[in-house]
């Protein structure tokens, strides 16, 4: 039998953003992402928004 994630969870987002070079944190306004090289950062409304922005690496 598989199991299916409903949805990620903020530390799967976390997880996947360190292994890429980001850190991820979520508050009222949005996920904040910081890319940790550059200091850039930017907020987004969903978490498929920061899977996007995480895996393709665009901040």
């Amino acid at each position: 039998m598989s199991k299916w994630i409903a949805a990620p969870t903020i530390e799967d987002l976390q997880i996947l953003a360190q292994g890429t070079g980001y850190a991820v944190r979520v508050d009222r306004d949005g996920f904040h992402i910081r890319n940790v090289n550059t200091g850039a950062t930017t907020v987004v409304s969903t978490a498929d928004e920061v899977i996007d922005t995480v895996c393709r690496r665009t901040l």
